[in-house]
């Protein structure tokens, strides 16, 4: 699974699952509700889903050839920090 094996190595490894609709999925989550989510889609695509602590939601949707862009680099940080 090409994420887990690129994932930067100052990032900590996810937790993998599987959405009722059976799209494999990772989530970085912490207890005071921070979360990344990818859903990766029979397509060729990672649907993703930030919740910060300071409410902000955020969604959308990458071509997963990009493997961690700018944009979802950006949230690991957010959500890790």
């Amino acid at each position: 699974f090409k994420f887990l094996i690129i994932l930067p190595e100052k990032f900590k490894a996810p937790v993998p699952g599987v959405c009722t609709n059976g799209q494999l999925t990772l989530e970085w989550r912490r207890s005071d509700g921070r979360l990344l989510s990818l859903a990766f889609d029979e397509k060729g695509f990672v649907n993703y889903i930030v919740f910060l602590s300071d409410g902000e939601r955020v969604w959308g949707i990458n071509k997963a050839f990009l493997g961690y862009n700018e944009i979802l680099i950006d949230f690991l940080h957010k959500v890790l920090k």
